[in-house]
Order: structure tokens, then C-alpha cells, then sequence
């Protein structure tokens, strides 16, 4: 069987296990279209694209640096089909707001927020060219970084310091919370069930730890997943990986992910920012009090961005976010009797019992345009806006308090982003998103142009 039926059928079988998920009951296939009679906003987070691997199994002496420097600039990079799935993305987008978004690109109208990682900022790129390219461009004008679209604004901060597009910031107590959520009794079970072929990937990968302990796993299903995917690129999956040997690496990658948002601090201080940034700009639109212009907000970010924001929402998928996964949140305000949009208090009803509420999307494959609608457990329908911030208050941290809560017993360490801390509560009024930011030429950091605010 050839490598595109193998991938095809894994397709197949991702959409039906989600479908059968007893988290995702509420799911539903999305119409083609967004309902622009109520809608009023939209947020978006993505997955980037296709990449290379972020790490090398030490002992495959074939698929090399120098060779995916080669090829591909070296690790962690997009690839040309990363962009391609990003500009199929930015369609998809386009399709489904055809009549909200403006067909010609204009900063005020679009905020896209990256972490700071080359192949997010080009996800990002694509994506954009795929929202505003003609019916005749059949994919992503390369290279990316010279076909930007003119006047974007892209905001982020240094890797290591952004709690917002999550990505490996230094939080104590959520690592500390981590250690203990793999320490359990629940993951040891699991290590001690497949202790057989941890050992082998152990013996295999030379990591230097047999068994290969089941937390690192990502070590393992990394490189062998972008190895995999670029076989037509002349690389080649080491002798003791057959197909069977690579599933059986992908149900440990998804089993040990399967534990990662299951704790509630852990969701509080790896997801809660991002999830309390996207609250209370919706809240801020609602009051009439929100001073930008856009109607779309984009996040470029990580699977773990993806997964953190699902589990604070209670959605648990069984295939941890794939390339070019996105989440669409949608914010709606309903018409009055009169044809008019309601105003309420704080995400709270009008006079006439009109309320804003929120529906989510989700496109859970790399590949596919399908959006599916997932109802948010004890939220509705419709999940209102209030009704949102009452059932996940336990989530919502702003970053001061979030700073404060990560660094626990630590208070008197300096840490990492602690002088980053105490610039979010001066500036946040000035913020380029709302964050850690000072509104100048110098914020809207593209390609090299960095504000460092740490």
C-alpha cells in the first residue's frame, strides 16, 4: 500500500474517531457560511503549517542537519506544504467569511499575533495570501517572507517569554504541577502497560534512557512523523520503523498528550491567559468598549495553544492538533425586535433578553476544509457570553496574577520574564494586542524588526 493510501485512510480514521469521541457528541458539520446577521467578531487560533523537526534521533545517521538544512533551511522550519495547507486554510477562511471580511487587505481591519517562531510568522503569511489571493492562484506565492501582504502588522514576543501564544515560557508552578501529573499513579500504569516498546524505542533512538520514558515520547514521534512526511523529499525512516512500529509511536504520542490538560492549574496557567485575552476582548466589543478596528483576530501558534484552549472548554479530542489545525470563535450579537444590535451590561442580556453569545468551529485535519461546530459542555445552546465567564471563572488569570501564581514560593527568584511581568499592567491600554506591547513602528515586529520588552 502506498504512503498516500496509508495517509488517506489515517484521514479517514482521525474524522471518525473525533466524531465518535464521547467529549465531541455536540459536534456538528458547519454550514459553508457564517451567519453575518449576528455575527460581530471573530477570533482565530491555528496550528502552523508543516515543519521540520525540532529534534534528531541520535541514532539515525541518515536523515541528517545538513540534509534538512538542505532541503528545508533547517529544523524547525516551514515547508512548502506547511504554506500550502496555511494558504488552503486562509481559503477556507475567505469561503466562510466572504461578506465580513474586506476583499482588499487593510491592516486596521485584520491583528495577527505569532509566537516568535519562523514557522508561525509564515503560517501566518500564507494563511494571509490564501484569504486575499485570486480564484486563479493555486497556492502560496513563495518565498513567503517577500509576498507578504502590504502593510501587515504582525505582533510577538521573545520565545520564552509570551504567556499568551504559549510556548515554552518558564512558569514554576505549572511545571511543578506537570512533574506531579507524570509521576501518578494513572501515567505510571500506562508506562508500566507498554514498558515493551518503550524499551525497544529506547534501545533504537539512543536517546540514552531505556525504557524511553512515555513523557518524552515527542522526542521519538517528532522527527519520525516530518521523516514520514517527506519521503518524496529523499528522506528515509530508519530500518526499524515499519508502518505498524510508526502507528504504534503515534498511539503513545496521542496517550501521553491525553494526560497533558486533564489538571486545572495546568490549564489555568499554560491556557488561561490566552483564554481571558479572548474573553475579555469579546466582553469590551459587547460593551462598546473596545478601541480596534478589526473584525479579525488571528493567533499563530502551537498545538499546544489549540489543545489548552479545547480543555478549558472541556473538549478533549483523541488526536492531539495536527499541522494547520485551527479553532474559529465566534462572537454574535443577536437583533432587537427592531432590527437593531442589543447592548447589555458586561456580556449580560439587553432589556429585551437579547444575548451575545459564542459559537465555536473546529478544522481537526491537516488536510481537509471541513469546519466542524462543537457545542461547549455546560454552555448553552447557545453558549452565552455570561454564561461562558461564569462556567470557566476558574480559568481566567490575567497576567500580573498569572505571574504571581507561576512563580509560587519563587517570588524572590528573578525569573526569566519577570521584568516583562510589570509592563503588561502600564502599557496594556497602549498594547498592540493587548499584551505586553508598546503601540509604535517598532512593535509590529516583521521579518527581523523586534521590540523586546523583556
Amino acid at each position: 500500500m502506498s504512503a498516500a493510501s496509508i495517509d488517506g485512510i489515517l484521514l479517514v480514521v482521525v474524522v471518525v474517531v473525533l466524531l465518535h469521541t464521547p467529549a465531541l457528541l455536540g459536534q456538528k458539520l458547519a454550514n459553508d457560511k457564517a451567519d453575518l446577521d449576528t455575527l460581530k467578531f471573530v477570533h482565530a487560533l491555528w496550528r502552523h503549517g508543516d515543519r521540520t523537526p525540532s529534534k534528531m534521533i541520535p541514532s539515525d545517521q541518515t536523515n541528517t542537519l545538513d540534509k534538512w538544512k538542505a532541503k528545508f533551511g533547517g529544523l524547525g522550519q516551514l515547508t512548502d506544504d506547511g504554506a500550502r495547507q496555511h494558504f488552503n486554510l486562509g481559503r477556507l477562511l475567505r469561503h466562510r467569511y466572504d461578506q465580513f471580511l474586506s476583499c482588499i487587505f487593510t491592516p486596521e481591519q485584520f491583528v495577527y499575533r505569532s509566537s516568535d517562531y519562523n514557522r508561525t510568522k509564515m503560517s501566518a503569511i500564507a494563511n494571509l495570501q490564501g484569504l486575499f489571493s485570486p480564484d486563479s492562484q493555486k497556492g502560496p506565492k513563495m518565498p513567503l517572507e517577500e509576498n507578504a501582504p502590504k502593510g501587515l502588522e504582525m505582533c510577538f514576543l521573545p520565545q520564552g517569554h509570551d504567556p499568551i501564544v504559549f510556548d515554552d515560557v518558564e512558569c514554576p508552578a505549572a511545571s511543578k504541577a506537570e512533574d506531579e501529573l507524570f509521576s501518578s499513579d494513572g501515567f505510571k500504569k500506562e508506562e508500566k502497560k507498554n514498558a515493551k516498546l518503550l524499551t525497544f524505542l529506547g534501545q533504537k533512538s539512543q536517546y540514552g534512557q531505556v525504557p524511553h520514558p512515555l513523557r518524552r515520547i515527542y522526542y521519538v514521534h517528532d522527527p519520525l512523523n516530518s521523516i514520514n512526511a517527506h519521503k518524496k523529499d529523499g528522506f528515509v525512516l530508519p530500518d526499524w520503523v515499519n508502518e505498524t512500529m510508526r502507528q504504534e509511536i503515534m498511539r503513545l504520542y496521542n496517550l501521553k498528550n491525553s494526560f497533558n490538560y486533564k489538571v486545572d492549574v495546568i490549564k489555568r496557567l499554560w491556557s488561561g491567559p490566552l483564554f481571558t485575552e479572548i474573553l475579555d476582548r469579546m466582553d469590551s466589543i459587547v460593551n462598546g468598549n473596545y478601541k480596534g478596528k478589526e473584525k479579525l483576530h488571528a493567533y499563530s501558534g502551537h498545538d499546544g495553544s489549540i489543545a489548552g484552549l479545547l480543555a478549558i472548554l472541556d473538549i478533549y479530542p483523541e488526536v492531539f492538533p495536527t499541522y494547520a489545525n485551527a479553532l474559529l470563535l465566534e462572537l454574535h450579537q443577536p437583533q432587537t425586535r427592531k432590527g437593531s444590535y442589543s447592548r447589555g451590561s458586561r456580556g449580560s442580556a439587553s432589556s429585551d433578553g437579547a444575548e451575545p453569545f459564542v459559537r465555536l468551529y473546529h478544522k481537526n485535519t491537516t488536510e481537509g476544509v471541513t469546519l466542524y461546530e462543537l457545542q461547549i459542555p455546560n454552555c448553552g445552546p447557545p453558549c452565552t457570553l455570561k454564561k461562558l465567564r461564569e462556567t470557566r471563572k476558574a480559568f481566567i488569570i490575567e497576567v500580573p496574577q498569572w505571574k504571581e501564581e507561576c512563580e509560587g514560593s519563587k517570588k524572590d527568584k528573578q525569573t526569566a520574564w519577570s521584568s516583562c511581568g510589570s509592563l503588561f499592567s502600564s502599557v496594556k491600554s497602549l498594547g498592540c494586542a493587548d499584551g505586553c506591547y508598546v503601540k509604535s513602528e517598532s512593535c509590529f515586529m516583521f521579518l527581523g524588526r523586534r521590540y523586546l520588552c523583556c
